[in-house]
């Protein structure tokens, strides 16, 4: 039986173990309290919800979405707080699709695939093709 496997992306900070919305042992830190007060998902209805505790991770299937959760705008600000846009390899079998937008992992079983910092002249070009 072969693996299917899938490439997920999401923003974190690996020094302090920390995704947009929480750390990576579950707890509630969302970067829109400290870092980041008028992100594009600021307002989002994402609560301290039992689905993200226990391991699972929340991520997005392509960059063009993770761009929806983060502006090229908000990820400038994150980069100078060592935050990256990360990937995760999956295996299929351990990852749930809510919906066009997220699909959640257990990150106990994803390998980290690598990070990504984007030149901010890219980020800003990114932003203003965006907005049209």
């Amino acid at each position: 039986m072969e693996l299917e496997m899938m490439l997920l992306y999401r923003v974190d900070n690996l020094e302090e173990q920390r995704g947009i919305w929480r750390t990576w042992d579950g707890q509630w830190k969302p970067v829109f309290d400290d870092i980041l007060p008028n992100g594009v998902s600021k307002d989002l209805p994402m609560g301290d919800s039992e689905t993200y505790k226990g391991g699972w991770f929340a991520s997005c299937e392509n960059l063009a979405t993770l761009f929806k959760w983060v502006s090229p705008e908000d990820m400038i600000t994150l980069q100078k707080h060592g935050f990256r846009v990360t990937t995760w390899l999956v295996e299929t079998e351990y990852m749930k699709k809510l919906n066009d937008m997220e699909t959640i992992f257990l990150q106990k079983e994803a390998t980290f695939a690598g990070c990504e910092e984007f030149d901010e002249h890219f980020l800003k070009e990114l932003q203003r093709i965006m907005q049209r």
